[in-house]
């Protein structure tokens, strides 16, 4: 909350310093400026929040949402608030035409160095690798692609991201095939898993691989 916002007794003790001295003990002033107090802290609490509101970095949650429907932005259940003002953000700032150096400047604005961008104009390709695991960066990534590429330039785009976990458990024999299954994600967000053993009594690890 806003330093602007005092507390009940903080307003209490404000309201009590205008009085003047000979109403200060009067039980019945020290009451009605306790009712004033609530009020005033109300006052000030609903006035920070229209504030907030006024920029998206600060908005609340249904100031979010005026934005997603009034910008078409797809909604889904546990993004943070911090994702959706991203894509908020994200949106309003597109200018286009765009250029290779905006679109490097997009990429490493949403993923630092985490990305790997090559650019064919004369086969009019654009490839682009993710290997950031920040949360979302699928979609924030389709958000670049659908909204401010050109659409006469082919898009190779792929999210790469490998995390090995090793764990306590121990193969006895030799296993000469690799798995690799499936498992969960949707259609733009596909998750494989690759398990493999190499020797007897090697520790088990497993790869996840997502690509898009």
């Amino acid at each position: 909350m806003s330093s602007n916002v005092h507390t009940i007794p903080e307003a209490h003790e404000i309201l009590m310093e205008q009085l003047p001295d000979w109403f200060k003990p009067v039980l019945e002033y020290i009451a009605i400026m306790q009712a004033y107090a609530v009020e005033l802290s109300g006052v000030e609490s609903a006035a920070a929040k229209i504030q907030a509101n006024y920029f998206v970095e600060t908005a609340d949650a249904d100031t979010l949402k005026y934005w997603e429907d009034l910008l078409n932005i797809p909604q889904r259940a546990g993004d943070t608030l911090e994702f959706r003002r991203t894509r908020i953000m994200l949106r309003l700032n597109q200018r286009p035409p765009i250029t290779v150096w905006d679109l490097r400047d997009k990429l490493t604005e949403l993923f630092g160095t985490e990305y790997a961008l090559e650019v064919n104009p004369q086969q009019n390709t654009a490839k682009i690798t993710i290997t950031s695991d920040r949360y979302g960066a699928v979609d924030l990534l389709y958000d670049v692609i659908n909204e401010i590429m050109p659409a006469h330039l082919a898009i190779i785009a792929n999210q790469e991201v490998n995390n090995t976990i090793n764990s306590n458990n121990y193969a006895a024999m030799l296993i000469a095939r690799t798995l690799e299954q499936t498992v969960g994600g949707n259609d733009s967000d596909v998750v494989s898993v690759i398990v493999g053993n190499n020797y007897n009594a090697a520790p088990m690890s497993v790869a996840v691989v997502q690509s898009i």
